[in-house]
C-alpha cells in the first residue's frame, strides 16, 4: 500500500477567510488492509473524496452506503466523517480544502456522491499538489488557483453526466416522439412511459430538453415538415403524414414556429 500527502503541512484543520485555500491533500493506493476514518463531529472544512477502484463504506445518517469506483464525494464542515474501504486494493484520493468562497463554488454538488467515471484531473492535482508543497516557496497560491479549475472542471462533468443520465429516462418517450409522427399523444401517456406523475413527468422533461414535452414534439414535427416539403411533398400531403385531419390548423401552426406558411416555405 501506498499513501502520501503534504507532509509538511502541521495543522490542515481549520476554517480560512481566504477566497480559497487548500489544506491538504493525499491518497491511499492499492490498499492491503482496511482503512478507516472516524471522525464524528467533521472537520472545520470541506473535503472531496475520488475512488479510483475498489469500494468505500460511508455511514450516512446511521446507515452505511458503499461506493466504488468512479465516485466522488463530498463533506462539508462539520459533517461525520466515518468510513472504511472495503476492498484490498482499493485507491482513493482526497482534498481538505476551505475559503470563505467555497459554499458559492460548491452550489452545484447538491448530493452527497455522484458517479462520474474516471477522473485523473482529481489524481494529478493531488500528485501535483503535493510536490509543490514540498519544493515550491508559493504553493499555496498556486494550488489555490488549480483547485478553483479543478472545481470548476467537477461541475462541468457532473452537469454533463446529470444531463446524459436525465435524457437515458425519457428514452421510450423520444422513440416515439421521433418515430410516431401521426400519433399524438397527450402528457399522461408520455409520462405512464416513464412511470412518473405528469406534473414530474413535464417538470423533468422541461428542465432535460428545455422545453415542454409538448412544444418540444410539435418542434419535432415542423422539422420533419420543413424536410418533407423541400422533398417535394405537397402541403396536404405534409399533413397527413403527422395525422392532421385540418390542413388550415397544421398550417397555422406550421407558421406560428417556422414565421412563414408550409406553401411559402415550399417555394
Amino acid at each position: 500500500m501506498k499513501y502520501f500527502s503534504a507532509r509538511s503541512i502541521k495543522n490542515s484543520d481549520f476554517a480560512s477567510d481566504d477566497f480559497i485555500r487548500l489544506n491538504n491533500c493525499g491518497a491511499f493506493i492499492d490498499t492491503v488492509r482496511p482503512v478507516v476514518t472516524k471522525r464524528h463531529c467533521g472537520r472545520s472544512d470541506y473535503q472531496l473524496i475520488y475512488i479510483s477502484q475498489g469500494s468505500i463504506s460511508f455511514t450516512i445518517n446511521g446507515e452505511k452506503k458503499v461506493l466504488g469506483k468512479g465516485n466522488v464525494i463530498l463533506f462539508r464542515p462539520g459533517e461525520p466523517q466515518i468510513y472504511e474501504t472495503t476492498e484490498i486494493g482499493t485507491s482513493f484520493y482526497w482534498i481538505h480544502f476551505t475559503g470563505s468562497k467555497v459554499a458559492e463554488l460548491l452550489d452545484f454538488f447538491r448530493e452527497f456522491t455522484y458517479n462520474i467515471g474516471d477522473f485523473y484531473d482529481f489524481e494529478e492535482f493531488c500528485i501535483d499538489a503535493v510536490k509543490k508543497y514540498a519544493s515550491f516557496e508559493n504553493a499555496a497560491l498556486f494550488c489555490a488557483g488549480r483547485l478553483i479549475s479543478l472545481i470548476a472542471l467537477l461541475s462541468g462533468i457532473i452537469e454533463l453526466s446529470q444531463k446524459q443520465s436525465g435524457k437515458k429516462q425519457f428514452e421510450n418517450v423520444l422513440l416515439d416522439m421521433h418515430t410516431n409522427f401521426d400519433i399524438w399523444r397527450s402528457n399522461d401517456e408520455y409520462a405512464a412511459m416513464c412511470g412518473m406523475s405528469k406534473s414530474h413527468f413535464i417538470r423533468e422533461f422541461h428542465r432535460t430538453f428545455g422545453s415542454p414535452p409538448q412544444k418540444y414534439r410539435s418542434d419535432l414535427l415542423i422539422e420533419e415538415a420543413k424536410r418533407l416539403l423541400a422533398r417535394g411533398f405537397s402541403v396536404k400531403d405534409t399533413a397527413d403524414c403527422f395525422g392532421f385531419d385540418d390542413v388550415f390548423y397544421f398550417s397555422r401552426l406550421f407558421k406560428k414556429s417556422a414565421g412563414v406558411s408550409p406553401s411559402k416555405y415550399k417555394k
